[in-house]
């Protein structure tokens, strides 16, 4: 069963993600995404290794990345490999590198919630809302954004939306948007993506509110399988736990050169 749902996760993302890029560029072992209006995003901006079957490593491809990248202008180098055992192999060779590595787990939802809230506690929200929430949560991150990064960032909502359909969960606080996350599907599978709570309003059940609004909302609507993907290495994953979800493998990789490194 696990298997089986870590394939169909894998397969919805990656459907997602095709509709997102402007251009792409294939490379020995895979293709290079990118998206013209959204260079700073480095969702929009990587190269997808592909052929799992060969013996690619961590020097070669953060090669490729300088030559493909770099030359289409990027500042930041990104690659991502959507299979545990080759993103373990490449693992050691980008630390060495002085990449960062972000190892990504695939969570399915599987059980009921350690407990509900009650209804109205987080409620879906509209594009300009969710933008003004994206940026003010961007605005106030201890790593300083550049303002074509912020401007960058905050419109990809309107370019999910867009492209694949995205709905907005929010709840309020102190006169503000204090918590989003973001819902996509294609009527049978849903993902909740892009859990953000601001700093001055967490540990007070704001994300895990909208969450189970987004749940909700997924469940109420005939969805059969619903997941989302967490940070192996942070805490929210045991959040997710106790909503219900249970990891279904580790099968996504990112590996990032940012700017600053």
């Amino acid at each position: 069963m696990t298997s089986d749902e870590l394939t169909r996760a894998i397969a919805f993302d990656a459907a997602r993600q095709e509709k997102l890029y402007t251009r792409t560029q294939p490379f020995q072992g895979g293709r290079a995404f990118f998206h013209a209006d959204f260079p700073d995003v480095y969702d929009l901006n990587y190269l997808q290794v592909e052929d799992l079957s060969s013996d690619l490593e961590a020097s070669a491809l953060a090669a490729e990345a300088d030559r493909i990248q770099g030359g289409g202008g990027l500042k930041h180098r990104r690659a991502q490999v959507a299979e545990e055992a080759t993103g373990l192999s490449l693992e050691n060779g980008f630390r060495e590198l002085a990449w960062e590595v972000e190892r990504l787990l695939l969570m399915a939802h599987h059980r009921e919630p350690d407990r509900h809230l009650s209804p109205g506690t987080a409620t879906e929200i509209g594009l300009e809302e969710m933008k003004i929430a994206r940026e003010l949560s961007l605005r106030r991150e201890p790593e300083k954004k550049s303002e074509d990064e912020i401007a960058q960032l905050t419109d990809t909502a309107r370019l999910m939306q867009e492209a694949i359909g995205a709905r907005f969960y929010a709840t309020h606080a102190s006169g503000e948007v204090a918590s989003t996350c973001e819902l996509y599907s294609d009527g049978s599978t849903a993902q909740i993506e892009a859990v953000i709570t601001l700093e001055e309003h967490r540990n007070k059940g704001l994300g895990r509110a909208v969450v189970l609004a987004a749940l909700d909302v997924a469940l109420s609507e005939g969805h059969d399988f619903v997941f989302l993907i967490a940070d192996d290495d942070d805490w929210p994953k045991e959040l997710y736990t106790k909503l219900g979800f249970d990891p279904i493998g580790r099968g996504l990789f990112n590996f990032l050169r940012s700017p600053s490194t």
